[in-house]
């Protein structure tokens, strides 16, 4: 993948993702627990390069990323 950082050329790096996922969950402890509310309302993807150990975002070693998603069926091997 390439990495763009501010003020310098994107440079191709072998990276690791991480997804988080956010959601919302309203529930009734009462009567046996009920589910008023699940749902998942968005995500966020950060990437960082494979060697990085420590960093995030906010320091410089990793950035936002997003998410391109495709059938299965196109995915070359």
């Amino acid at each position: 993948n390439y990495m763009k950082r501010p003020f310098e050329k994107p440079t191709l790096e072998d990276i690791v993702s991480e997804v988080g996922i956010y959601g919302t969950f309203i529930g009734n402890q009462e009567n046996g627990g009920k589910v008023l509310w699940n749902r998942v309302e968005g995500y966020l993807v950060r990437s960082k390069a494979h060697n990085v150990n420590q960093g995030g975002v906010s320091e410089g070693g990793g950035v936002v990323d997003s998410l391109i998603l495709f059938p299965e069926n196109e995915l070359k091997y």
